[in-house]
């Protein structure tokens, strides 16, 4: 169902184009988080924080292993409802602050010195 606002103020031909530009830019988004999330995988393992083989780049530059396991984190999530995803986004993002917050406490107790320019 479109919304009244867009056919009230331009027609049908207006509700549609919003519609359209909202698809666009939700595939824009899609494709900017998961190219982030595997360059992010590869440069981890190009650190060794993670294992070599999601260092991999194809002859293209792109990390395949990072966006294979992007893309296979996505199936996954897709038999989720709605509901149960951003009940686990909240749990990992609250596990996250948590464990920042414990590296907090953390440096303060073992390297109270360190240098903290910011």
């Amino acid at each position: 169902m479109l919304s009244r606002v867009p056919v009230q103020v331009g027609g049908n031909w207006l509700a549609w184009w919003i519609v359209l530009a909202a698809a666009a830019s939700q595939i824009g988004q899609f494709q900017a988080e998961m190219s982030s999330d595997s360059y992010q995988l590869q440069g981890m393992a190009e650190r060794g924080f993670l294992p070599k083989a999601l260092a991999h780049r194809s002859r293209h530059g792109t990390p395949t292993v990072g966006i294979l396991l992007s893309s296979l984190g996505v199936v996954c999530l897709a038999s989720f409802s709605f509901v149960d995803i951003v009940e686990l986004l909240n749990a990992i993002y609250c596990l996250a602050e948590l464990l920042e917050f414990a590296a907090f406490i953390w440096l303060r107790v073992r390297a109270p010195a360190l240098p903290r320019p910011y």
